[in-house]
């Protein structure tokens, strides 16, 4: 099933989801990597540093049009009120800082007069003139949005190990793939 019902996420939400989420694991490590890789490595690693992170700018486009496209599926009644503001609001943080990531990244790149080539077709960079304050100003930002991305994946995870290990419901299991909700009527 393409599409999200009530009772599940869709093959293309659980998709993007964990496709996203494993190049922004390696996105961060790699991003705290670089300045020890050596310098006549480092070129190409800040090349495909910069090529997944404007791949993850499009994916994430691509995500949010997918999610207004569908519904949602419902927490379990369990789930305490607060608990649901809370979880929306992780999950609105987590889309700011993830469209904040790569743009901060590629104005940074941008503002510091470097090429930014996504994955060798054409530069990407902003035109605009060389500023190395604005450039070392979205160094400082870009740096500070990869420490509230790992803090937001850290309660995000943690919420979801809750769901599935303490209260026992099915909230993680509904973005693993192969899950099929339970059928409540026979048919």
């Amino acid at each position: 099933m393409l599409r999200n019902t009530v009772d599940s996420y869709g093959s293309l939400t659980k998709t993007l989801h964990w496709l996203i989420a494993i190049l922004i694991i390696a996105m961060l490590a790699l991003g705290f990597l670089l300045e020890s890789i050596p310098e006549h490595l480092r070129g190409f690693w800040v090349g495909l540093h910069k090529s997944v992170g404007l791949t993850l700018l499009l994916l994430m486009f691509i995500r949010l049009i997918w999610r207004f496209l569908n519904i949602q599926p419902l927490l379990p009644i369990t789930v305490p009120a607060w608990e649901q503001l809370a979880a929306r609001s992780v999950h609105v943080f987590l889309y700011l800082v993830l469209f904040a990531m790569p743009v901060t990244g590629l104005a940074m790149s941008s503002y510091g007069g470097h090429p930014v080539f996504f994955w060798g077709w054409f530069n990407a960079a902003l035109p605009v003139a060389e500023n190395k304050n604005l450039a070392s100003t979205f160094f400082d930002a870009h740096s500070i949005i990869a420490w509230v991305i790992i803090a937001l994946i850290v309660l995000h995870v943690a919420a979801a190990l809750k769901h599935h290990f303490i209260e026992k419901n099915n909230v993680l299991r509904k973005m693993l793939p192969g899950y099929k909700p339970p059928k409540l009527f026979r048919e």
